[in-house]
C-alpha cells in the first residue's frame, strides 16, 4: 500500500525574490487551505492576502487655501490614475470558494433529500440484481456529486470507485470511458487537501492517454499539456505537518525554538524527492510536446511558441528553487526513466530565443506577440542577471512595433504602463489575484489601502520604499509585508521614446484585501 501525506496545497508566499507561475486550479487549491488549516482566531489571516495598485500622481502638500483631507483621506493632494472594480464586492475568501466549487464542476443547493432520491434510485437497481448496468455507475456518480455539493468530499470516493469499477467491466480495463469518473475523483481528493492521491488520479489519466493513443499521436498533444501542467502545480504544493503531542522541552515557557541556520525551512526528504520528480517530469512532457508538434505539424506550427514558453517556465522554477533540491538529482530519483535534458537559466534562455525565432518565421505573427516574446527575454535576462544586452533588445522591440503600425496607446500599454509589471513578467507576481487565480474583473472587499513611493533605476531594481500614508487600523504587518516585496522586487524598466526612461520615482496606492 502507498504512503499517503497529508498537504496544505496553496500558494505559500514566496522568499526573496521568488515568484510562482499561474497554477491549473490555484483557486481550488486556495479553497481548499481555508478547510483544511483555518487559521487561528487571535492572528489576523492572511493567507490569502491580495494587494491592488493603482497608480498615483506625485502627491502634494495641503496649501493654507486648500480644504482639510476627508476622514479617512491622507494628509496630501493626490488623484488615482487608474480604477478598480467594485460592484459587488465579495471577500477573498469566498471569491476563491466560489471559484474552486466551480472549476471541479461542484453543484450547489443540494441537501438531504436529493441524497434520498438518489438512494432510492440506488436501490431500486440493485434489487433488479444487474451489478453492472451502465444506469447504476450513473446513479452513483449522481449520487457522489450530491455528497460533494453538501461539502462531504469523502462520502464520494466509495461511490466513484464502485463506478470506474462498474464502467472498467463494461468498457474494458484500460477504457478511455473512465476518464470523466478519474477527474473527478481528481478534484475530489484535491478538495479534501490530498496531493499524493491527487496526484495518483492524474498519473493513471496519462497511463490510459498513454496507452490509447501512443507516444507517437498527435492525439496525445491535450494530454501532454494537461499532465505537464500538473506536474508545475504539484511541484508547488506545500506539505502540513501532522500535529504532534508536545515534548517535555516544549513546554517550557517562553522558550524560543532555534533559529534556522540557512533562512530556509527545507521540507522533508519525500518533499524533495516529489518536487523534483514532478518539475522533471514537466520538462520531459513539454518537450516531448514540441517533438510531436513538429513532427506532425512541421516546424512552423503556431502552438510552438506557447511550450516553449512553458518549457522556460519550468527551468526557471527548477533553478530558482534550488535550494530544496540540493543534492537530489535524476539519477537518484527511484525508478525515474524519463529522459530529461539538464535543467536551468540556460535552458530557459534557449527556449524564450527560440519562441521569438518561430514568431519570426510566420508570415502571420502578430507584432505585439513578438513585442511580447522579446519582452520575456528581457525579463529572463534582468532576473539572471545577464544584462549585456537588454537596452539593445527592448529598444529593436519598440522599433519594430512601431513600424508595425502599433498605435501611441499599444506601444503605451506594452512599453510604459501605468505601473512597471513586476519580473518575470510570464510568473504571477507575490500577492497578487494572478497567484491565486483571482480574476481582474472580480471586485474584492478591501479592507483598507497603503500609499508608497520608491525608486527604480534603470534595470527595474527597487530603493528606497517608503511609506506616505496607510488607512486607518491597517496592521503594521501588512505595512512591512507590502514594503518588503517591494524592496525585494524587480520591475520592467520602462520606455519613453524607445528608449530606458532610466531612475524614476513610482508613487502608487495599494488596496489591500484578505
Amino acid at each position: 500500500m502507498k504512503r499517503r501525506w497529508q498537504f496544505e496545497l496553496k500558494l505559500s508566499r514566496p522568499a526573496a525574490g521568488e515568484r510562482r507561475p499561474a497554477l491549473l486550479l490555484p483557486a481550488l487549491a486556495s479553497a481548499v487551505l481555508l478547510v483544511v488549516s483555518p487559521a487561528s482566531p487571535a492572528q489576523t489571516d492572511l493567507r490569502f492576502l491580495v494587494f491592488d495598485a493603482v497608480p498615483l500622481s506625485p502627491p502634494v502638500e495641503r496649501g493654507a487655501d486648500t480644504d482639510p483631507p476627508q476622514p479617512g483621506a491622507p494628509p496630501y493632494l493626490t488623484e488615482e490614475l487608474a480604477s478598480l472594480p467594485r460592484r459587488g464586492a465579495e471577500p477573498v475568501e469566498l471569491t476563491l470558494v466560489s471559484m474552486a466549487r466551480s472549476n471541479a464542476g461542484i453543484s450547489e443547493n443540494l441537501s438531504e433529500e436529493d441524497v434520498a432520491r438518489f438512494e432510492a434510485q440506488l436501490q431500486e437497481l440493485e434489487r433488479k440484481g444487474d451489478s453492472y448496468a451502465p444506469a447504476l455507475a450513473e446513479t452513483l456518480l449522481g449520487l457522489a456529486a450530491v455528497f460533494e455539493g453538501m461539502g462531504n468530499y469523502a462520502a464520494a470516493v466509495p461511490l466513484y470507485d464502485r463506478a470506474s469499477h462498474i464502467t472498467r467491466v463494461n468498457a474494458g480495463l484500460f477504457s478511455l470511458e473512465q476518464e470523466p469518473i478519474i477527474r473527478r475523483l481528481f478534484n475530489n481528493y484535491y478538495m479534501q487537501g490530498d496531493l499524493v492521491a491527487a496526484d495518483e488520479q492524474q498519473e493513471y489519466l496519462f497511463y490510459l492517454q498513454r496507452r490509447n493513443y501512443g507516444d507517437d499521436s498527435p492525439s496525445l498533444l491535450p494530454a501532454l499539456g494537461d499532465y505537464a501542467a500538473w506536474n508545475i502545480q504539484a511541484s508547488r504544493s506545500e506539505p502540513i505537518s501532522p500535529a504532534a503531542p508536545p515534548t517535555a522541552d516544549a513546554l517550557v515557557e517562553d522558550e524560543e525554538p532555534a533559529p534556522s541556520t540557512t533562512g530556509v525551512a527545507k521540507p522533508p526528504p519525500d518533499m524533495v524527492e516529489f518536487r523534483l520528480r514532478h518539475l522533471m517530469q514537466a520538462q520531459a512532457q513539454y518537450l516531448h510536446t514540441l517533438q510531436l508538434v513538429a513532427l506532425h505539424f512541421g516546424p512552423d506550427d503556431p502552438r510552438l511558441p506557447d511550450i516553449e514558453r512553458s518549457l522556460a517556465i519550468t527551468n526557471y522554477l527548477y533553478t530558482t528553487q534550488a535550494v530544496l533540491v540540493e543534492g537530489v538529482s535524476s539519477q537518484s530519483l527511484s525508478g525515474f526513466d524519463q529522459p530529461v535534458q539538464r535543467l536551468g537559466f540556460n535552458e530557459g534562455r534557449r527556449s524564450l530565443e527560440r519562441r521569438i525565432e518561430y514568431l519570426q518565421r510566420r508570415a502571420d505573427s502578430d507584432p505585439v506577440a513578438i513585442a511580447a516574446a522579446r519582452l520575456d527575454l528581457v525579463d529572463w535576462m534582468i532576473a539572471t542577471r545577464n544584462r549585456s544586452n537588454v537596452r539593445e533588445i527592448l529598444r529593436t522591440a519598440y522599433q519594430d512595433l512601431k513600424q508595425a503600425g502599433a498605435s501611441e496607446q499599444q506601444l503605451a500599454a506594452l512599453f510604459n504602463p501605468p505601473l512597471p509589471v513586476a519580473l518575470p513578467g510570464f510568473l504571477a507576481e507575490p500577492f497578487s489575484r494572478a497567484e491565486l487565480g483571482i480574476p481582474a474583473e472580480a471586485a474584492l472587499e478591501y479592507q483598507g489601502f497603503i500609499d508608497v513611493e520608491f525608486m527604480l533605476n534603470a534595470f527595474g531594481d527597487t530603493s528606497s520604499p517608503k511609506l506616505l500614508y496607510s488607512s486607518e487600523n491597517t496592521p503594521e504587518a501588512i505595512v512591512d509585508i507590502l514594503l518588503r516585496n517591494i524592496r525585494r522586487g524587480q520591475y520592467r524598466p520602462r520606455l519613453q521614446d524607445g528608449e530606458i526612461i532610466g531612475a524614476e520615482h513610482v508613487h502608487a496606492r495599494y488596496y489591500y484585501a484578505h
